[in-house]
């Protein structure tokens, strides 16, 4: 016979405790390293959002092997005033769904996560998270061990401004401390083509310092994937390529795109996180490209037989940053949304259009096709 079901046996998890009693359900799996991944992306994402403020210029991981890990930042630091009778750092370490992203106030960047936690499931999930905030003249420290505060330090003067978090990851949650530096790094580097100008750093205690920078962001990240994947394209005069960094109906869009001898490639992003299975803003570019080359041709239009000519060869890079990105799935592989859609289509028309007039050699090869 089954036990009783009343309200006595109703538990109410406060706090921190929904995240220590289920940490997959926040970051992931806890044996394989994908947990210990999504907690330090988050805490990058954070920075990554002050380099879009206009706030920082270089983000830097430092792998101990203690298992400890450091992300430190140049940015304007955490707020410490006090907000409900806690520091604001205080708030955003220690209580789920709190942070500065809620609004809207700019697009949010999802780095290394599918879910956006926030910075309090990383702390509840350590045995101790060291921050320093460096703001307004002075450096305040605060520490936490298994997700609880202790008093907030002034630990004096400095001229520094950013932030420093320091945290280990619990054995007690995680079956393996051990990161994938090779994940770090190949997300480090993608993050540099995307973040145009921004610095990004991976040290480690056996290893040198590797550098991410990229002075022509995705334009970049197009010339290597093409020299990669096509060796011909080494030896030859570079195809030309449309690049543009637009907002349009208040969706960034920035697109890099040229075609060469190569199988072609297509990558996505929305907010910086990469949509594996494409979405709204890649559907888009082959319309706005089909729109303009009906410009410039006279012959009758078929638009199943262009779309298939464009899309032959085609080295793509598109990334959109948009205030509310909606998904088909909660794997965030494809993007949805309608008024993204309409913006690109737009978009890639306007600038296609004088990319083809200017080219008009690529589009007589173009058509030629099958």
């Amino acid at each position: 016979m089954l036990d009783e079901y009343d309200a006595s046996q109703i538990v109410v998890l406060k706090g921190l405790d929904p995240v220590k009693k289920r940490p997959g359900m926040y970051v992931g799996d806890t044996d394989d390293g994908t947990g210990l991944f999504v907690m330090l992306m988050e805490i990058v994402s954070n920075s990554i959002d002050q380099f879009l403020a206009g706030k920082a210029s270089l983000v830097s991981i430092t792998l101990f092997d203690n298992g400890d890990v450091e992300v430190v930042d140049d940015g304007e630091g955490i707020p410490i005033y006090e907000f409900h009778g806690k520091s604001v750092l205080e708030i955003i370490m220690t209580t789920l769904h709190a942070g500065a992203t809620w609004d809207n106030h700019r697009p949010h960047t999802h780095v290394g996560t599918l879910i956006g936690i926030g910075l309090a499931p990383v702390n509840a999930l350590c045995d101790y998270v060291d921050v320093d905030s460096f703001k307004d003249g002075t450096q305040w420290r605060m520490r936490f061990e298994n997700g609880y505060a202790s008093d907030l330090i002034d630990k004096g003067t400095t001229e520094k401004t950013g932030t420093r978090i320091l945290f280990h990851p619990s054995a007690k949650y995680f079956s393996s401390l051990v990161f994938d530096k090779q994940a770090i790094s190949s997300r480090f580097e993608e993050l540099s083509f995307l973040c145009r100008g921004l610095t990004l750093q991976l040290k480690s205690s056996q290893e040198d310092i590797e550098k991410f920078y990229s002075p022509n962001g995705i334009v970049g990240y197009l010339e290597k994937i093409m020299s990669f994947e096509n060796r011909a394209y080494r030896d030859k005069v570079p195809p030309p390529v449309l690049h543009f960094d637009t907002i349009e109906k208040n969706t960034k869009v920035e697109l890099a795109l040229c075609w060469s001898g190569g199988p072609g490639h297509q990558r996505s992003f929305a907010n910086h996180l990469c949509t594996n299975d494409g979405g709204v803003h890649v559907d888009a570019v082959t319309l706005g490209l089909t729109k303009a080359v009906s410009i410039q041709t006279s012959a009758t239009l078929d638009v199943e037989a262009w779309s298939k000519r464009l899309t032959k060869g085609l080295y793509l890079i598109v990334h959109v940053n948009v205030g509310d990105p909606q998904f088909s799935s909660p794997t965030k592989d494809r993007l949805i949304n309608g008024e993204v859609f309409n913006a690109v289509i737009e978009v890639t028309f306007q600038q296609a259009k004088g990319y083809f007039k200017k080219n008009g050699e690529l589009l007589h090869l173009l058509q030629s096709q099958d």
